[in-house]
């Protein structure tokens, strides 16, 4: 389910110098999941129209039931940074799962919300932000299911 935007795709092209390289995961039940050592966590990621709400889960412990990748600026797409975690030293295991439940829509004041424009369940990580290093896995840094 996951989407490596390429260079040409108007998304990459507006967050590539700031972001770096975007993803896209459009399903619910899509999942990233990492481990890392160290103390703080975050992911830059971006907030739009389609944002989804996503369920945040370290070390096995639901941290953000709801997290959503929408608000009422969202008539356009720009940069947000999601928390994670920030707590004792440590190996981590982070996991990030885009919910079914869309955000409410109806906050966006600036023009309707009952469009495609505002369907979907998109949720465009580019940056995993550390006070830390990843813990390297059998497949690789990190997975996206």
């Amino acid at each position: 389910g996951w989407t490596r935007l390429g260079d040409g795709d108007p998304v990459q092209r507006s967050f590539a110098a700031r972001g770096g390289q975007v993803w896209r995961a459009m399903r619910p039940g899509d999942r990233l999941h990492f481990r890392f050592r160290g103390r703080r966590c975050a992911v830059y990621d971006l907030l739009g129209p389609k944002g989804a709400n996503v369920r945040v889960t370290v070390d096995g412990k639901v941290v953000r039931e709801r997290a959503p990748r929408f608000d009422s600026y969202c008539w356009y797409t720009r940069l947000a940074t999601l928390p994670v975690c920030s707590g004792p030293e440590g190996v981590h295991e982070v996991e990030i799962e885009v919910l079914a439940e869309q955000p409410d829509r109806t906050q966006v004041r600036h023009e309707a919300t009952d469009t495609d424009k505002y369907d979907g369940t998109w949720f465009q990580p580019c940056q995993i932000l550390l006070v830390g290093e990843m813990e390297a896995c059998q497949t690789g840094v990190f997975l996206l299911d």
